[in-house]
């Protein structure tokens, strides 16, 4: 009969936390029937723990990673007994197996080996886990805007967070205001930190409220970040995350734009800038159109609405709220130079939000206008250089007229294109069109009709209450009828024998009757002139197959031909006109 060893191996714990120390007892004895000789116990360690300190003292190979102990001989019912502490190595991930072994090689009386022995124990670790996400409730905020950003720091794990710090930086971009949750908050620059205790595993939230610093940079990416940093029960530090977020900023942006009506002129001359004003941002703004004038042209008049103030020649225009895509077209007429010289006209045009962000500022094109000596001979100067003015305002009229059908670019027989009905001040009351294809800026194109008119009658009828009655370009024609408070623009092609122009001048009557103490007392409400568009219909003979809106509607079907243009309807307009020409009358008024 042989020796025979029995081994045995306990631990203290079976769970623990990465940092923990954790007690192993082992003992081997000898059940068989003879001594055993030359006896090795040994305890491997595993990779995730440390060895501290064993009981009796033994032998460390740190190579192998392996506590050793020696015995030469173990008789009969004879043992030996252990103790030995390993540490669980921070960072240890939650759920790892430790494995504790502990196992036996020795020899019968005679040298001869008998088989090894070993038993095993584990441990496993519970460890925090966290993952956190923000997430702003919005994606898009103005200047002033309180935005909610939350921060989710679930833990996952099996164990229990002693601490935890959120260090959130809100790169100049924010404000902080407060936090929902009853936790400790500290400022820091550029930011505020956050601290919890003791977080077991489940759900943890925090819910920030910051508001929005930046302002006047429509589009910029608003950066939210937060440092997470966490320790495990026992403080050791698990590895930090960054979650980052942004939110866009939504900002008005104005574009400035600006024509002159001609850009050389004789000294008697009148001319006209039209300033174009448009928010190509994501919010609404406000802003202040400013200009110095040069000295010789003389501000005569302009045809906005806005409050306009000046300060000798210093002038400035309050531009009241323009909402986003929505553009405010400003014609204003000067008087020309009594010299011969070329004067620079350029204008500067700050906005903001409303909101209190400092406001931004942009520059429009410069013109340059030359103003030169009358020419002298024995025509008689009524209107002075006539001819220049007939060039001038046949491109004034040419320029609106070139807008107006490259709308309505299309062959066509004798037919009614397009009704507009405007205010005074150059506002699209309502339109009704035969056309098909929808126009964007109808609002700018109805504003160049009274920039013209106002040019022509400051041009040719002074000191008389002549206005502009009609407008020709090829096979096409513009009638223009004006109410007490309101004008009517008709696009047509054909020749008028009177049938049509005796219609408008109806419809304008029926305005004037229906709407005329509405449009003296206009506030901007459409609402206010509700049925007005209906009346259009009536300037066709027939009920136009069209449609009828202040603002297009893109299902439009052709209108009817004109019943006035009777048999001739296939030739032009008073004579075989040329269809790249000007044509302008000018009629009494009314």
């Amino acid at each position: 009969m042989d020796a025979d060893l029995t081994l045995s191996i306990t631990a203290n714990v079976s769970l623990a936390d990465p940092g923990d120390q954790v007690l192993l007892y082992a003992y081997a004895r000898n059940l068989g029937n003879a001594t055993a000789t030359n006896v090795t116990v040994e305890a491997p360690l595993d990779p995730n723990s440390t060895y501290v300190w064993s009981f009796p003292n033994a032998t460390y190979d740190p190579v192998n990673r392996t506590l050793q102990w020696t015995v030469a001989s173990l008789a009969v019912g004879g043992r030996i007994d252990v103790v030995w502490t390993i540490r669980i190595a921070a960072g240890t991930a939650d759920n790892t197996t430790i494995l504790c072994r502990f196992r036996a090689s020795y020899q019968n009386a005679t040298g001869a080996p008998l088989p090894p022995k070993m038993v095993v124990t584990t441990v496993r670790v519970r460890a925090p886990v966290f993952d956190p996400q923000l997430r702003p409730l919005q994606a898009t905020a103005e200047h002033g805007d309180v935005v909610i950003a939350k921060l989710f720091a679930n833990n996952t794990g099996s164990g229990t967070a002693r601490q935890a710090w959120s260090n959130w930086t809100l790169g100049g971009n924010f404000r902080f205001a407060y936090i929902e949750e009853n936790l400790p908050v500290t400022n820091v620059s550029d930011g505020f930190q956050v601290t919890w205790s003791n977080l077991a595993p489940g759900p943890h939230s925090l819910t920030a409220h910051l508001v929005v610093l930046r302002g006047m940079a429509d589009g910029l990416s608003m950066t939210i970040q937060t440092q997470w940093t966490a320790t495990d029960k026992n403080g050791n530090r698990l590895v930090p995350s960054t979650p980052t977020r942004s939110v866009d900023l939504l900002a008005p942006s104005f574009t400035l734009g600006m024509t002159a009506s001609a850009v050389q002129l004789n000294t008697t001359s009148r001319f006209v800038l039209t300033l174009t004003v448009r928010n190509a941002g994501h919010a609404a703004g406000i802003g202040w159109l400013n200009t110095t004038l040069p000295s010789g042209p003389a501000f005569l008049s302009d045809n906005g609405s806005m409050p306009r103030s000046n300060q000798g020649r210093r002038y400035s225009w309050t531009i009241p709220s323009l909402a986003p895509g929505e553009a405010l077209l400003l014609g204003i007429t000067f008087g020309s130079a009594a010299d011969t010289s070329v004067a620079s006209f350029v204008f500067a045009l700050e906005f903001t939000d409303g909101k209190g962000s400092p406001s931004a500022s942009v520059s429009g094109p410069r013109i340059d206008i030359e103003f030169i000596a009358p020419a002298t001979g024995t025509v008689p100067p009524t209107p002075t250089d006539l001819a220049a003015w007939v060039l001038v305002a046949a491109a004034v009229a040419g320029g609106l007229i070139a807008l107006v059908f490259l709308w309505r670019r299309r062959s066509s027989d004798v037919e009614i294109e397009d009704v507009f009905v405007a205010g005074m001040g150059g506002h699209l009351l309502a339109h009704r069109s035969s056309g098909l294809v929808p126009y964007e800026d109808e609002d700018i194109l109805v504003g160049m009709f009274k920039v013209v008119q106002d040019f022509i009658h400051d041009a040719f009828a002074k000191g008389t209450t002549d206005q502009l009655g009609s407008l020709q370009v090829g096979e096409r024609k513009i009638i223009i009828e004006r109410g007490r408070s309101h004008f009517i623009a008709v696009v047509y092609c054909g020749q008028d024998r009177g049938l049509l122009s005796e219609r408008v001048r109806k419809v304008s009557r029926l305005i004037d009757n229906r709407f005329g103490m509405a449009l003296e007392n206009w506030s901007g409400d459409l609402d206010e002139l509700r049925g007005l568009v209906a009346l259009l219909p009536q300037i066709w003979k027939h009920q136009p197959r069209s449609r009828a809106s202040v603002k297009p509607d893109p299902a439009t079907r052709p209108a009817p031909r004109d019943p006035s243009a009777g048999p001739e309807g296939e030739a032009k307009a008073d004579g075989p006109a040329d269809p790249g020409g000007t044509e302008l009358s000018v009629d009494s008024a009314k």
